[in-house]
């Protein structure tokens, strides 16, 4: 009886915060809906780029959707067949302008998830720059012959025009039952996704047919869905592959944690898990706290990148990274092929 009150009451309170933020919310829906319409009209301009096709991945909704484990996917669909490069803004780095990854960069210089990128992918060209068609512009003049640029997490960066959009949306919390900042979590209405060519919900189980009708709703584009494939653990300081150990802790900066915390919980008995903000930037006094334990700690690729700067943790061999990619439910072929028909049919590519 107790815990039917408090659930109640604390819906209530729910509600009561909701009506509090209405009028913020209806402030920022005005704002983002005058924006797409100066872009829709004409009236703010939109670059196209004819002679390179240009993959937009992003999202409505703030934090992480599963764009990057897609942008890897793309990476590996395509860069055996196309010179193509990646174009991210870097968030939270602490450089300006554009910036080529390199052998030297350093995580601060281009941000955590196109570290990652370069990490996992030395012979593909990746960049940042918070102005794409700057970033773009700059990519094409020093590499005149790509033929694709992917443009990580830019669905809302309408100055550049895309040839092909994917807009990732998490299964568990879908763009059709969410609102905009700060009522709820999107940055822009439902009916951006007008713009999106392929709509992927990410994290599936299986695929949802009311879902589907439901994106129809503010869509036309084609609905797949998509599911997390965990990896090989590998070791942070050898990148030799491992096997998981009895014990550890697990140290995660990302969004969503349920899922690894679930893969885990059948693999290994995880003693703590210190769960930090999305982008997280480590200290020495984490690393201190880690050691503590004295006992491996398992991590996602996108904290590897920051975690490798603190040498006493990969002298110990203490870090052990697990790895994650993703399929199609209704098979990879069926995305593969919506992708390849799209580059095919921009006749103006420097093939």
């Amino acid at each position: 009886m107790v815990i039917v009150v408090l659930n109640a009451f604390f819906e209530y309170i729910l509600k009561i915060f909701r009506f509090i933020w209405t009028p913020f919310a209806l402030i920022w829906w005005l704002i983002t809906s005058m924006r797409n319409l100066l872009y829709d009209l004409g009236l703010k301009k939109s670059v196209s780029f004819p002679n390179v096709f240009i993959i937009n991945v992003g999202n409505l909704a703030i934090g992480g959707s599963g764009k990057s484990p897609l942008v890897e996917y793309l990476i590996r669909l395509l860069a055996s067949e196309y010179n193509i490069a990646v174009l991210s803004r870097g968030y939270l780095r602490k450089t300006k302008g554009f910036v080529l990854a390199t052998q030297y960069t350093t995580v601060d210089e281009i941000g955590d998830e196109p570290m990652q990128f370069y990490s996992n992918f030395k012979n593909v060209t990746i960049a940042v720059c918070e102005k794409r068609v700057n970033g773009t512009q700059e990519l094409l003049r020093l590499f005149p012959k790509l033929q694709i640029i992917i443009l990580d997490d830019a669905f809302q960066h309408r100055a550049i025009q895309p040839d092909f959009s994917i807009m990732v949306s998490e299964v568990n919390n879908p763009f059709t039952n969410d609102f905009v900042l700060p009522l709820g979590n999107l940055r822009e209405t439902r009916f951006g996704a007008k713009r999106a060519s392929l709509i992927v919900f990410s994290k599936s189980i299986n695929s949802l047919n009311a879902l589907i009708k439901k994106s129809h709703y503010y869509s036309d584009a084609p609905v797949l869905f998509s599911s997390i494939n965990y990896l090989p653990l590998y070791d942070l300081a050898t990148k030799n592959l491992v096997n998981f150990p009895k014990k550890a802790i697990l140290v995660t900066g990302i969004v969503t944690t349920y899922p690894i915390l679930n893969y885990l919980n059948t693999k290994v008995e995880i003693v703590k898990h210190f769960e930090f903000r999305d982008h997280y930037k480590y200290s020495q006094k984490d690393i201190k706290l880690f050691k503590e334990y004295q006992l491996p700690i398992i991590t996602t690729q996108k904290d590897a990148v920051k975690l490798q700067n603190f040498k006493e943790l990969n002298a110990l061999n203490l870090v052990i990274v697990l790895p994650i990619g993703i399929s199609f439910l209704e098979g990879n072929d069926k995305f593969n092929s919506i992708i390849f028909e799209a580059i095919s049919n921009k006749n103006t590519i420097n093939l």
